[in-house]
């Protein structure tokens, strides 16, 4: 994985994951998969791929 990429998913993930609110917000959901897709799809509008982001040390 490219420093870019382990950048980019620690960014991510700090902003994005966050606890369920007790009244839960339309949009906010937290599944792994949904979580997942959205860091897929964030990660290649910053043009690194899901083989980056899946790529070992």
């Amino acid at each position: 994985m490219s420093s870019k990429a382990r950048e980019f998913i620690d960014f991510w993930i700090e902003n994005s994951v966050h606890a369920v609110e007790q009244y839960r917000n339309v949009g906010a959901s937290q599944d792994v998969t949904e979580l997942t897709g959205r860091l897929i799809e964030a990660a290649k509008g910053q043009g690194i791929s899901e083989f980056d982001l899946e790529a070992k040390r």
